[in-house]
């Protein structure tokens, strides 16, 4: 694990995060979607990756796909108006790769991207 990460987590309590990263996700060419995307580490160095994409009224949500610097990561479940996931290691969650800031994500319908962003501290962590 990194450094930087490790300082990190020598402090805080296992239930609070000790890093917080977001990502506005922005949409690509006319797509009317937008949504966020957080990751967070807990000091017993557990972590947990949500994503969730919003639909525009009428637009019925569907299946997606998020990818953080071209890696599969997760699908995204559709609800009434909108799609979500998360994953988490506390449930036995796998990440192919350690999501760090300045990381891209973007996410894909039927393999064409329609959202993007990057991952930066969240304010709180600044």
């Amino acid at each position: 694990m990194l450094n930087w990460l490790k300082s990190l987590l020598s402090s805080g309590t296992s239930s609070h995060p000790v890093l917080e990263l977001e990502a506005k996700l922005l949409p690509i060419e006319n797509h009317r979607l937008h949504g966020e995307a957080e990751f967070e580490v807990y000091r017993d160095q557990s972590w947990e990756l949500e994503v969730e994409v919003d639909f525009p009224i009428g637009q019925t949500a569907t299946p997606l796909s998020v990818f953080v610097q071209d890696h599969p990561m997760l699908d995204l479940t559709p609800d009434y108006d909108d799609s979500e996931g998360k994953l988490s290691s506390r449930r036995g969650d796998h990440l192919p790769l350690l999501i760090e800031p300045g990381m891209r994500i973007e996410v894909r319908q039927a393999g064409n991207p329609v959202l993007s962003g990057t991952f930066a501290l969240s304010p709180r962590f600044r």
